[in-house]
C-alpha cells in the first residue's frame, strides 16, 4: 500500500495542467500512486495529461452528476494510506516536499500543513472551527487519512461549493477527528484575486455559509462568533 495516494484534479486545464502532474511525477520521494480524475475536458488536457501516463496510476475522465462527486471518485480509486487533493494548477512547493512530510503521516486523521498563496506563505487554523467557516479552505494542504474518509462518507455533494468546509467541521466537530498540524509549506497554490462570482454563485456561496453555520453552531455561538470575528481581530471562540 502506498503511503499517499495524490489525487488530480482537472477540467478543461491545458494551461495548467502540466505544471501540476510536473511536480508530482517530480518528486524526490516515490512512495505514492498519482490518480487523475477528470470531469470530461473538451480542450487539450487530457492530451497534455497523455505525456504523464506511465506515471498516473490511475485515470478516469467523465462528467459529473454533481460537484464534488470528483472528489468522492478520486476516494473510491485511491488505495494510499493518507491522501492529498490537488487541483489542476496547485503544485508541490518543491520536490522535496513529500520526502519532507512523509515521515509526519502517523496515525491522525487529518494532517495539514501550510501553503503558498501566490508566493505568500498561508497558515491554516483548524483549531479555530468558526475560521472554518468564514475563512478559505485549502484541501491542497490536507493529508487525510483514507480510512476516515470512507468512514465518515467522503464529501457532501448537496454542497455544490463548500463541500470541502462542511466536511472539515463534520471531522472535527461530530467525527472527533484526531488532528495534527505541521509547520511546513507543502503546496504552492495560484488564485486569481480579480475572480468575481457570479450573481448565482454568490447567492449560492451565500446559502450553503449559512446552513453551515446553523449545523454546526447554536444561535448564541453565531452571534459571539461574528461579533469576535468582525470586531475583534478576528479571533473566535471555539
Amino acid at each position: 500500500m502506498p503511503k499517499v495516494s495524490v489525487i488530480v484534479v482537472s477540467y478543461n486545464s491545458e494551461n495548467t495542467i502540466d505544471k501540476t502532474l510536473q511536480s508530482v511525477v517530480n518528486q524526490t520521494c516515490k512512495d505514492f500512486e498519482l490518480i487523475l480524475v477528470d470531469r470530461n475536458s473538451k480542450d487539450k488536457t487530457l492530451e497534455i495529461a497523455g505525456k504523464y501516463k506511465t506515471d498516473i496510476n490511475k485515470w478516469i475522465s467523465e462528467p459529473d452528476r454533481l460537484p464534488y462527486d470528483t472528489l468522492n471518485k478520486g476516494i473510491l480509486l485511491s488505495q494510499g494510506e493518507y491522501l492529498l487533493f490537488l487541483n489542476a494548477g496547485d503544485i508541490f512547493y518543491s520536490p522535496k516536499s513529500l520526502e519532507t512530510i512523509i515521515d509526519k503521516l502517523d496515525e491522525s486523521d487529518i494532517i495539514y500543513f501550510n501553503l503558498s498563496i501566490n508566493g505568500k506563505k498561508y497558515a491554516p487554523k483548524y483549531n479555530k472551527k468558526y475560521a472554518l467557516v468564514e475563512g478559505e479552505t485549502f484541501l491542497s494542504c490536507e493529508f487525510i487519512k483514507r480510512e476516515f474518509l470512507e468512514a465518515t462518507g467522503g464529501f457532501d455533494t448537496r454542497f455544490r461549493i463548500l463541500a470541502d468546509k462542511e466536511f472539515n467541521l463534520r471531522a472535527i466537530l461530530k467525527e472527533n477527528a484526531s488532528i495534527k498540524y505541521v509547520n511546513e509549506i507543502i503546496t504552492s497554490v495560484t488564485k486569481n484575486n480579480m475572480e468575481i462570482m457570479s450573481p448565482k454563485k454568490a447567492r449560492r456561496f451565500s446559502k450553503e455559509k449559512s446552513a453551515l453555520r446553523k449545523i454546526f453552531f447554536t444561535k448564541w455561538q453565531n452571534l459571539l462568533n461574528r461579533f469576535l470575528y468582525c470586531f475583534l481581530g478576528k479571533k473566535m471562540i471555539t
